[in-house]
């Protein structure tokens, strides 16, 4: 459906609330994206390695496990590259 009209998109459709993303290092690299209650729903990478963007673990849209995400964030005995295969 197209809509035509002269008041702006913002008074027409109400804005959705959306989470905050996080960051959670992963493998000398850096996933941003949203918790979810299945998991890490990845929406960027961020990685001077070009090969990291040729693995699917890291695609935009895929989920990581809560738990790993979990650990990123607040594990005390964390190493800076906790996220691993998922």
């Amino acid at each position: 459906m197209i809509l035509h009209s002269v008041a702006p998109l913002s008074m027409l459709l109400p804005e959705q609330e959306q989470p905050p993303l996080e960051t959670l290092p992963a493998g000398g690299a850096l996933l941003e994206g949203r918790r979810t209650p299945e998991g890490f729903l990845v929406s960027r990478l961020i990685s001077t390695n070009p090969a990291d963007y040729l693995s699917a673990r890291y695609m935009p849209g895929s989920l990581c496990p809560l738990a790993a995400a979990e650990e990123a964030l607040n594990g005390p005995d964390a190493p800076p590259t906790v996220l691993g295969p998922f």
